[in-house]
């Protein structure tokens, strides 16, 4: 028997057997809750939880991507790299999503650097074991293909946001944004990684982070950031972070 036609039949069996299990529960990824249960149980015989610590390097551009990840409490940055060392956050992946997108279309080496920026829980199985069974597995198919699109209309999003928007605002809709992944108004942060992913100089970040405070709508302190004021966040961050909310509920419900 073939690996495709042992895949398969692993699968299948899986399907049998979940029918009559109880199903089985991953409440703090978004995609993976949402499954039926017997989809659930054919992905979770291959995975496994594994804890990712904060700033971690997962790959470069380039690499062949070994693992898929759905995070239940982590968040990962996926960032350019330009010449000259600089990095410019293009997306981020949390709790809403995975990070494996361009297996989907059948492309092995990875788009961006992946770096843990929150430290977190991870659900996690092989790129060979995902290939092998995402063909039977139509509602979690549909789902990452919706996520995919997502994924892209929040990278175009954030490169007009980092265009246009002052820092303030960007700082804003970020935070509002990790806080939305990771399900938590708390999570540590240095003002250097987050002048890395916004693209600008620590002193603008610092500049931006004291104004944040002084209206109270945030604390940071031994580099922790905690969101006092979810709705005044909102009320100072741009456009963008209303516009992301809102393709979130029209791609991924």
């Amino acid at each position: 028997m073939s690996q495709r036609a042992q895949a398969r039949a692993r699968v299948a069996d899986a399907l049998v057997a979940a029918a009559a299990a109880p199903p089985l529960r991953i409440a703090q990824n978004e995609i993976l809750s949402k499954l039926p249960a017997a989809e659930l149980a054919a992905i979770m015989e291959h995975a496994e939880e594994i804890l990712i610590p904060g700033r971690e390097e997962m790959f470069l551009a380039g690499d062949l991507v070994e693992r898929v990840y759905f995070p239940l409490t982590g968040m990962v940055s996926m960032v350019i790299v330009l010449g000259d060392g600089t990095t410019v956050e293009a997306l981020t992946v949390g709790r809403e999503g995975f990070v494996g997108v361009h297996l989907l279309n059948e492309v092995m080496p990875a788009r961006y650097k992946g770096i843990c920026q929150i430290e977190g829980a991870f659900i996690v199985l092989s790129s060979k074991d995902f290939l092998s069974i995402i063909g039977d597995l139509p509602d979690l198919s549909r789902r990452l293909h919706r996520y995919s699109q997502y994924a892209a209309d929040v990278a175009a999003q954030s490169a007009a946001c980092n265009s246009v928007h002052n820092v303030e605002q960007r700082c804003a809709r970020w935070l509002l944004v990790t806080s939305d992944a990771i399900g938590s108004p708390s999570f540590n942060l240095t003002q250097e990684f987050l002048s890395q992913m916004l693209a600008v100089r620590r002193p603008g970040v610092s500049v931006a982070m004291t104004a944040l405070a002084r209206r109270g709508l945030v604390s940071y302190r031994y580099r922790k950031v905690t969101l006092l004021d979810v709705k005044g966040l909102e009320e100072m961050a741009c456009e963008c972070y209303a516009t992301i909310r809102s393709k979130a509920k029209e791609l991924l419900a």
